[in-house]
């Protein structure tokens, strides 16, 4: 699979501003563990044992919407981030088959939002002056031990989302605060402290 330069750029930030975060432990993978919910045994499944690295290869996609991110641990969801990250950056520019190809363009497209709604602080994607602060406690401790180098690049991550599909985001209200979202990260970038 081809990629952009700016792409291949950012790709070779991530391996190096993710190189040193650990493995959270296979009894570390899933959050609230042992609740017997098929979705958690599921992506304790996927996830259990495997590198982030092993995530990024070509063959592997990642869970979107079911056994996905919002099922794992805090030191689980920083550690796959990067995996996420690097597959939502991916081109699916190649010339395979046109049904295959606008398979994956749909579910890359998929891969892009949910990273997207990943890294969006719950005060800008709610719709009312009303946040459950579970939400805000949890994103906190999702993100707050990002360092400053991770933070700047999910900021350019975001930028480059902006800039590559600018159309995927004009019109999709979950996404309208795109922008607030990209200097929310550039901020955080700037007030991390490892």
């Amino acid at each position: 699979m081809a990629l952009n330069p700016s792409s291949k750029q950012l790709i070779e930030k991530i391996y190096i501003a993710f190189e040193n975060v650990n493995y959270p432990g296979d009894k570390n993978i899933i959050n609230n563990p042992g609740r017997g919910c098929l979705e958690h045994d599921e992506t304790e499944a996927f996830f259990k044992g495997k590198t982030w690295k092993d995530l990024t290869k070509p063959d592997v996609s990642l869970p979107v919407n079911y056994a996905d991110m919002n099922f794992l641990s805090s030191a689980a969801w920083r550690y796959y981030l990067p995996a996420y990250l690097i597959q939502a950056l991916t081109d699916i520019s190649d010339d395979t088959q046109q049904d295959a190809q606008q398979h994956l363009v749909f579910m890359l497209t998929r891969l892009q939002k949910h990273v997207v709604f990943q890294l969006t602080p719950p005060e800008l994607y709610s719709h009312t002056n009303e946040i459950d602060p579970a939400l805000i406690k949890n994103f906190k401790e999702l993100t707050d031990s990002l360092s400053i180098e991770q933070s700047s690049i999910i900021a350019q991550f975001l930028e480059l989302q902006r800039s590559e599909f600018p159309d995927d985001y004009a019109d999709d209200i979950e996404f309208q605060s795109l922008n607030r979202i990209i200097n929310y990260w550039k901020n955080k970038a700037k007030q991390s402290v490892s």
